[in-house]
């Protein structure tokens, strides 16, 4: 009976030498952390086309893609996967859903009061007194987001994710399924400046990259705005000046992105932690 068992477990342990040339859906353990993955060996000799998400996408964004690929070519082998901070490789974290519904409520209210359109003409009418703010309204919401913020990042205990991070996990998957041969990616915003990260650090290992609106710079309109909420929180109360820059940037940006992206990409509410 026991030597069933080991059996067993050693028959869903898959090796890297086990999972080359054969498909394959499910969790792979990468640089300590589970990933999602769903892989579609090539045939006959056909290329391997990797599909890298958008930063609030999954694997099942590309499903009307992936049909029409392999309606045209359906040699043609296909790596999709969740990397880090992504689909079903981002594991919810229960019981913290009424921090985010609150913080969301609070950002919109709060995002509408701040102009967006043109933040540095609204700071500069507010020095000016052109424009009044009720600065005892302001701080009560300035401090009830500050402190939801802070809740949720103990909470969730959230991590940076870096783009090497992010192309050394891809960089494990070409091993295990791929080997030496090289791979044709296709990144979609997000996933295109992964593409373009991994490409720099092993142009060796790639056949072609397709960029589809890809990620490669700040959003000027957003960075502006936040900057100018940070100088006029400061203008207002003085002691903020004692919390570093970017401590006080995250937290309105979080606010930009609650206040914004469940609007304009309600994909992001499927999951609590997506839009962390």
């Amino acid at each position: 009976m026991l030597y069933f068992f080991l059996a067993l477990l050693s028959s869903l342990t898959l090796s890297a030498q086990d999972l080359s040339g054969q498909d394959f859906k499910g969790y792979i353990e990468i640089n300590d952390r589970k990933i999602w993955v769903d892989y579609k060996a090539p045939k006959n000799g056909a290329p391997l086309v990797a599909l890298m998400n958008g930063m609030t996408y999954s694997t099942e964004q590309w499903a009307t893609f992936s049909k029409a690929l392999r309606e045209r070519t359906p040699d043609t082998g296909l790596l999709k996967y969740d990397m880090r901070g992504q689909g079903r490789t981002l594991a919810p974290i229960p019981n913290q859903q009424a921090l985010y519904v609150e913080f969301d409520k609070l950002s919109r209210a709060f995002f509408k009061i701040h102009d967006y359109t043109n933040p540095q003409e609204y700071f500069e009418k507010l020095i000016s007194g052109e424009l009044a703010l009720d600065t005892f309204e302001y701080f009560e919401a300035f401090y009830r987001l500050w402190d939801l913020s802070a809740e949720m990042s103990f909470a969730n205990a959230t991590e940076d994710i870096y783009a090497a991070d992010q192309s050394s996990d891809f960089n494990e998957l070409i091993q295990i399924f791929s080997g030496s041969s090289e791979v044709h990616i296709v990144g979609l915003s997000y996933g295109g400046a992964i593409g373009m990260q991994y490409l720099s650090e092993h142009p060796d290992k790639v056949e072609s990259l397709t960029l589809m609106a890809p990620f490669v710079a700040k959003l000027r309109k957003q960075d502006e705005w936040v900057k100018i909420q940070m100088q006029i929180a400061r203008t207002f109360n003085p002691y903020l000046y004692f919390v570093p820059d970017d401590d006080l940037y995250r937290f309105f940006f979080r606010i930009l992105v609650y206040g914004t992206f469940p609007v304009a990409e309600p994909i992001v509410l499927e999951n609590s932690l997506k839009i962390e």
